[in-house]
């Protein structure tokens, strides 16, 4: 079965050593509630199917109000998979 590619948006809420405490996801930026001083927003890139299941997941963190162009992976690295357009020209 062919993977499908879905994107949502994540805050993260971070504690004081800078671990990852919580998630929170919504569908569309709209949705997102304004941030608290220990919280950052990305876009999460979800790729999967029916019978495996949620496969891969990368991750683009908003920065100065703006995405990357890249998305990185789980150890922050930046993979070769590039950001939407339609995302990048978002108010964030």
């Amino acid at each position: 079965m062919p993977n499908k590619v879905f994107y949502e948006w994540s805050v993260e809420t971070i504690d004081e050593f800078g671990d990852i405490e919580d998630s929170s996801f919504y569908d569309t930026i709209e949705e997102v509630p304004t941030l608290e001083d220990n919280q950052r927003l990305c876009l999460v890139r979800n790729e999967g199917n029916d019978d495996e299941g949620l496969t891969h997941r990368l991750w683009a963190y908003v920065k100065d109000g703006k995405l990357p162009e890249y998305f990185s992976d789980s150890n922050e690295c930046e993979v070769g998979y590039k950001v939407p357009l339609k995302f990048k020209g978002m108010q964030l």
